[in-house]
């Protein structure tokens, strides 16, 4: 399979979801519900981090179409979606997604960044901010 999942931290903050070319939406349909588990099995946020460097230059069909349903999905504790290594293409075709969710009332947390260290950064201070509000009001 040329995609796969991933917890990227012992405290299950993060979720990486790896694509690696030649990969089909029915590839991504067969991880889904271990995606959806994976938020299911533990009460605090995560961030996704979807890795894009191998991903390849080609797009699958009906990109815009997939990707509103996969941000459709009602999961509650999904703090945002962090592209790792994602091409200029893709970040477009994902600013038109999230025009076309946000013109229907929805909202879209979402980072463009190169490396996956980036996105793991992006996480910890995250963390880390928690526990300092946590330390504050607590």
């Amino acid at each position: 399979m040329s995609i796969s999942i991933q917890w990227d931290n012992p405290d299950q903050t993060a979720l990486v979801l790896t694509f690696i070319a030649p990969w089909t939406w029915d590839e991504y349909e067969a991880i889904s519900d271990t995606i959806q588990k994976a938020f299911e099995s533990v009460t605090n946020n995560i961030d996704l981090i979807i890795d894009l460097h191998h991903a390849g230059i080609h797009v699958p069909d009906h990109v815009l179409a997939q990707l509103r349903d996969a941000y459709a999905d009602d999961v509650t504790n999904l703090d945002e979606y962090i592209f790792v290594g994602a091409s200029s293409t893709f970040i477009q075709q994902l600013i038109i997604a999230d025009r076309y969710l946000t013109a229907l009332g929805g909202a879209l947390d979402y980072q463009c960044v190169d490396t996956i260290d980036e996105a793991r950064r992006i996480n910890q201070w995250k963390q880390l901010l928690l526990q300092y509000e946590s330390n504050l009001c607590g």
